[in-house]
């Protein structure tokens, strides 16, 4: 009883525990002799009190064996007949032969014992005891010669105390064979049955009654008053049980038994009773009542563990930090209050009446603890105060949202995880502290409290401590507490809560010590019930910490449910996104869920989506990640799939994981090659680790090999995008190193067998038509029929398309990334369709190249027009070719171009002029730049264009002159010179100049060569309108050597493609450099330099 008082007292708040444990034992004891004991004596001591207690207990016991007080133990046996008539016989010739200590026979009158005594009556062992049924004294029950005693079997059965324990032989297997049930019930006087036992409500056949639960039964035990007063009675069966009294050959009259089902709240069961003769109560076995869910029994008491001493000695040692609410001494925070916006007071919110009364308590409770005060007069502003019901108790809460208009945000840095968690390698113990309403504890200067004052039903009020919903509050308080514990070892903060560890238990328990001591100093005080100590794992912030790693709280995983529209899976990918460090692939798990979250995009909850999830939740239940060391040596693994790229950063030979990092790729990203995507995940995870591997040499694992090449060698010139990317490289102390895919714990390609594309009968009619005519009318004449038949027949891979397309066993076909079975069309006639494009024979590759405008130009035109097997690789390998077909312009009025000028090694010049709307340019070879020669031949361009209505040039000679002035007023266009040093604002031309200077590198700037690359360039799609030049501007496609099907032109989808371009490029310009919103207003003072 001592043991359970000391756990309970563990969770009050005591200021000394001994005394009110000794309170408690002397108020409840059982014994009346014990608590007079500790009544007479005032002085006597908790220890002393358990001492004569326990002494007490032993010699109740062993009184109670010898002279038979209090205790009438019965004893129901059942048994086969003749066998428990043989076993009470051995009880009895056992009791009879005991040894006596007196040589007498005579047995005394009053207590049973032998007679005479060894001295007067008062050794009497019944001597001052008094039976309570006859309610005289100096005898015990066994020698009563009252008539009260002195009844029948039936009527001592009928008044026989309720059951109170009952104890099983377990080899009990049916109710009509005989075992024995032992039956213990204690006399107590002043003590109800109800606050001893267990007893239940349950029905018997649908009828209620109260039973007790006994873990000691092994039998159903009905008393006869219990079944008669039930409505409809079972019907009852004949038994040959036998109820022994213990240590008696008297039986117990056991009537009959009936079977019945047995109903709990929660359970059902059928069971057998037996029907006991008078009304001693019913109790259930101990079978029964598990099976009922009841009790539950266990094979040994377990208790919990003991607080450890050296928890305990701080609990004592510190017992001033547990109590109160405390305050940050010698220190203010002083709001920073905007005196130029204008003061708001805000309507009284009404109060519900049911918590009137509990927030007025709180309101005084806090007015005691110094959080705010009572104000009256004239206040300028005032804010209405919203309590929530949180946990049965009132919290104050106040809308501070306008006040906060006027509140200037301090800029202080809160530390991210990764930060948090970089001192945690080798930690073993940990411990959390809980500040006691922490904004509480920081005092507000007397000149803030002005902007904190709120309405109540019971008055005005304004907080004289930091107060919740001030937007800065945040800030200022998590920089306060992390001065206050600055210099402490292995100690941080997050707001509130204060993380303390260690590498050793020694080590944890100084750095606690050290942290106590500090806040007692600073006079911060803790909130008990939230503070946790000396624990090997801890959940702080969303995490689990123990001395292996950091994984994920189960409780935000167990949170996951599935959402039911796309605002759902937004918010779900927010909560996943807190543990995507956890995911290895995030960005490929997550991309059938970011599908719905796309504008444009129905709702509908599928099989994959459902897949995605699940898949989630796997990945992040076994995830554990290692602390980061700077003392040991890392690696990382990268990979990239065509939507996402992904990392892991470990220790060296990946011993442990340290964390998981992926990203989607954006719509533009996605169309990169292989390579170009494998060179993006190597410089953006080297970003994306920076705090980890910069300052140190590290290595990273790909599973491309020509990434070897290009970042390992030096003098490798690799594609300008891939060489732009190199530049953010060179910080680091990097080395590529090839790995295979199978050994790259990165690599998640995973392979999804192809689905049935077998088509209908009506389907491929209508398909072999569409094909026959694709074929018969797109094909030019550099291209002949025959030749696009034999390609088919001739390329294996073709071949196994056609099969594929024809009999829909798209599994046999080539496990080619490029060949997609629901692209696929194929008719008869030997023609085979992807998408809406031919599948041409790789001599298309020839006519591609004709007009020399590079690579990425070619690769987009030919794949816009037709399809082959190895397209890309086959772009890259061709020499180019020359044919010089000329292309006739219709003239159209253009509206804004910009002219320039490209040297040609041959002392000419190249004047161009480009439409910024379609991008069509327009390039002529002029001798000079003087304004005598440039001016004709922008008056011939503009006959047959139009005039537009802006030119824009830079301040070359021949726009600066008075001449082209004139020239522009009479055709009635405005010219518009750009700022020097600032091409940008011709940004369109710029870029094209780069295109037309790099095709007259290659030798190709005479007329026939410069005529054939504008024509494929004009045909060729842009990347920022999505459309061809020819085909923005006149309308319709450019018809070029090689074969298309005609579509219909959009202008206004390809002016929001164009817009949404712009600004897409623009905020990344921003973004570089740094760029604010202007504040200068007109009339404003600014500084010039001249």
């Amino acid at each position: 009883y001592h043991t359970r008082l000391r756990k309970l007292a563990m969770t009050c708040n005591f200021t000394d525990v001994d005394r009110e444990i000794k309170s408690q034992i002397v108020q409840t004891c059982l014994s009346a002799k014990l608590r007079r004991r500790a009544l007479g004596d005032s002085a006597i001591t908790i220890t002393k009190l358990i001492e004569i207690g326990k002494a007490m207990e032993v010699s109740e016991a062993q009184a109670s064996s010898i002279e038979r007080e209090q205790h009438v133990i019965n004893k129901m046996s059942r048994g086969k007949k003749g066998d428990n008539r043989q076993y009470h016989k051995a009880c009895t010739q056992q009791y009879k032969q005991q040894p006596n200590k007196n040589t007498s026979n005579t047995k005394c009158r009053n207590c049973g014992g032998n007679f005479p005594h060894a001295s007067d009556k008062t050794a009497c062992p019944a001597f001052g005891k008094e039976w309570h049924n006859c309610k005289k004294a100096n005898h015990f029950a066994a020698c009563c010669r009252s008539k009260i005693y002195s009844i029948t079997s039936k009527q001592q059965i009928k008044h026989r105390p309720q059951v109170n324990e009952i104890h099983t032989d377990n080899s009990l297997t049916s109710s009509d064979e005989d075992a024995y049930v032992y039956t213990i019930r204690l006399h107590q006087l002043n003590v109800t049955t109800s606050q001893k036992h267990p007893h239940f409500d349950i029905k018997i056949n649908g009828q209620p009654l109260t039973v007790m639960a006994d873990s000691g039964a092994s039998i159903n035990v009905i008393d006869e008053v219990d079944y008669a007063s039930m409505n409809q009675q079972p019907k009852l069966l004949q038994t040959d049980v036998q109820v022994y009294p213990y240590r008696s050959q008297n039986p117990l009259p056991v009537l009959e038994k009936f079977h019945a089902t047995i109903e709990s709240a929660t359970k059902a069961r059928k069971e057998t009773f037996y029907v006991v003769e008078g009304a001693g109560g019913s109790l259930l076995s101990w079978k029964t009542s598990q099976g009922l869910g009841l009790i539950k029994v266990v094979q040994q008491v377990t208790q919990d563990n003991p607080v450890e001493p050296f928890v305990k000695m701080l609990l004592h040692d510190y017992d001033d930090l547990f109590h109160g609410l405390g305050k940050l001494k010698n220190f203010q925070v002083t709001l920073h209050i905007d005196e130029t916006v204008q003061p708001v007071v805000q309507l009284h919110r009404r109060i519900p009446f049911h918590i009137c009364k509990e927030l007025e308590k709180q309101l005084e409770c806090d007015e005691s603890l110094d959080v705010n005060e009572k104000t009256e007069g004239l206040t300028p502003w005032l804010s209405p105060v919203v309590p929530r019901v949180w946990e049965k108790c009132v919290c104050v809460c106040v809308d501070m949202r306008q006040a906060n208009m006027a509140i200037k945000r301090e800029r202080h840095i809160t530390p991210t995880i990764n930060e948090t968690i970089n001192d945690l390698n080798g930690t073993k113990e940990f411990s959390k502290l809980d500040l006691n309403q922490g904004y509480n504890q920081l005092e507000l200067a007397p000149e803030s409290w002005y902007i904190t004052t709120f309405s109540t039903h019971v008055g005005l009020r304004r907080y004289k401590r930091l107060n919740f919903g001030i937007s800065c509050a945040a800030e200022i308080f998590q920089n306060a507490i992390r001065e206050t514990l600055s210099g402490l070892k292995r100690a941080l903060n997050i707001s509130d809560d204060i993380f303390v560890y260690g590498v050793s238990t020694e080590d944890h328990n100084t750095n606690l010590q050290a942290v106590l001591q500090r806040l007692r100093g600073k006079g911060l005080t803790l909130n008990k019930q939230k503070c946790i100590f000396n624990k090997s794992n801890l959940e702080f912030f969303g995490y689990v910490f123990t001395e292996n790693g950091m994984t994920v709280d189960p409780k935000k995983i167990q949170a996951i449910h599935d959402p039911a529209n796309a605002t759902e899976v937004r918010s779900l990918l927010r909560v996943i996104n807190f543990c995507c460090r956890f995911i290895p692939q995030y960005a490929t798990l997550t991309e059938p869920l970011r599908e719905l979250t796309k504008k444009d995009v129905p709702w509908k909850w599928s099989a994959k989506h459902e897949e995605s999830l699940a898949k989630l939740r796997e990945t992040l239940l076994p995830s554990v990640l290692a602390y980061f060391d700077s003392d040991k040596e890392t690696e990382i693994l990268v990979d990239a799939s065509p939507v996402g790229l992904t990392a892991i950063l470990a220790y060296t030979q990946l011993q442990h994981i340290v964390a998981f990092a992926s990203r989607a790729l954006t719509p533009i990203e996605q169309h990169y090659s292989q390579t170009e995507r494998e060179a993006l995940a190597v410089v953006w995870v080297c970003e994306h680790f920076h705090i980890y591997v910069y300052g140190r040499p590290f290595s990273v694992y790909t599973d491309h090999k020509p990434l070897i090449a290009i970042y390992g060698n030096p003098k490798s010139k690799p594609p300008a995008r891939i060489e732009r990317w190199s530049l953010p490289l060179q910080p680091y102390d990097v080395t590529v190193v090839y790995r295979e895919g199978k050994d790259n714990s990165a690599d998640y390609m995973s392979q999804h067998p192809a689905k049935d594309t077998k088509l209908t009968s009506c389907e491929e009619i209508i398909t072999e038509e569409f094909v026959n005519y694709v074929a018969l009318h797109t094909v030019p004449i550099a291209l002949m029929l025959e030749d696009i038949k034999y390609a088919r027949s001739s390329d294996p891979t073709l071949q196994a398309v056609a099969r594929a397309t024809s009999t829909g066993k798209w599994f046999a076909a080539p496990k080619d990334p490029q060949i997609n079975p629901t692209t696929f069309k194929s008719s008869d006639g030997g023609f085979i369709l992807q998408g809406n494009k031919l599948v041409m024979p790789k001599q298309a590759v020839e006519l591609a190249h004709e007009g020399h405008q590079g690579l990425v130009k070619t690769k987009a035109l030919i794949r816009e027009k037709v399809w082959f097997p190895g397209i890309d690789k086959k772009v890259e390998e061709k020499t180019c070719q020359i044919a010089t077909p000329e292309t006739k312009h219709e003239p159209l009025m253009i509206k804004e171009v910009s002219i320039d000028f490209a040297d040609l090694p041959t002392g000419e010049y190249l004047l161009v002029i480009s439409d910024d709307y379609s991008r069509y340019p327009v390039v002529d070879i002029v001798k000079s730049t003087s304004t005598q020669t440039v001016i004709p031949r922008i008056d011939k361009i503009f006959s047959e264009f139009g005039t537009p209505k802006i030119v824009k040039s830079d301040n070359g000679p021949p726009f600066h002159s008075h001449e082209f002035k004139l020239f522009a007023k009479e055709l009635g266009f405005h010219q518009r010179r750009i700022t020097p040093y600032w091409p940008r604002v011709s940004g369109e031309v710029e870029r094209f100049m780069k295109t037309i200077k790099k095709n007259n590198k290659n030798g190709n700037c005479g007329t026939e060569k410069l005529e054939t690359f504008l024509r494929n360039y004009r045909a060729t799609l842009h990347y920022m309108t999505g459309i061809s030049p020819a085909t923005a501007l006149f309308g319709r496609p450019l018809k070029i050597k090689l074969p298309e099907i005609s579509t219909i032109v959009y202008r206004p989808e390809m002016e929001k493609r164009d817009q949404k371009a712009k600004e897409r490029m623009k905020a990344y310009a921003d973004h570089k450099a740094y760029v604010k919103p202007s504040t200068l207003r007109k009339g404003d003072t600014v500084i010039v330099k001249h």
